[in-house]
């Protein structure tokens, strides 16, 4: 008996397939890249949608992939209508999940928690305040500036900028009763220069 992948069509280019042909593959991979959305949202709530949509249509796909070409190999009469290239061009884009595993997974989890370790920072008792801007140094300890920096700090989130340059930029450096907390680069944008400060570690 031959094996499943040898019955399959290996002829017809990939520009005259029909997609009728392998419905249930393209469906299942739509359909578990949706699904996973709701998982990468639930472990990431606060990183950016667009890569955690990227990283759902690479993962769940990966997932339907499987499923949906289980579901179409089953009969043995489909198998020859099946194109081999459409399912070998599949499963090259669910290599994609790999990077989706071992990449983007650790940086998630690492801007959540500067997401986290950013809004409690009034538990760190911060006792100083460095800007650094150019050659200049600012140092703030009075309580009023550190209230002020307790009270933006509540409400940080993590903020993914565009190609949009900037006016100014300058580092912010941390201090606790215990040392240097924590340091990081900070710019004004162009577009916003009156409301919005981005900072970043």
């Amino acid at each position: 008996m031959k094996k499943p992948f040898q019955e399959l069509d290996w002829k017809t280019p990939l520009t005259e397939i029909k997609l009728a042909e392998s419905w249930r593959i393209v469906v299942c991979t739509a359909l578990f890249s949706l699904l996973t959305i709701a998982v990468w949202h639930f472990f990431f709530p606060h990183t950016f949608m667009f890569m955690k949509l990227w990283a759902s249509g690479v993962t769940g796909g990966a997932i339907g992939i499987l499923v949906g070409l289980f579901w179409q190999l089953k009969d043995k009469d489909r198998r020859g209508r099946t194109s081999g290239l459409f399912i070998f061009v599949f499963l090259g884009w669910s290599l994609f999940s790999l990077r989706a595993f071992f990449d983007l997974v650790p940086q998630m989890q690492v801007e959540e928690l500067m997401r986290s370790e950013v809004r409690e920072l009034s538990v760190k008792a911060i006792v100083g305040i460095q800007i650094q801007h150019h050659s200049s140094t600012v140092m703030l300890s009075d309580q009023e500036s550190i209230n002020r920096l307790y009270q933006l700090a509540s409400q940080a989130e993590l903020f993914y900028p565009s190609h949009e340059g900037s006016l100014e930029e300058f580092d912010i450096q941390f201090s606790t009763m215990t040392g240097p907390w924590q340091r990081f680069s900070a710019t004004v944008p162009e577009r916003h220069p009156n409301d919005e400060i981005r900072i970043r570690a």
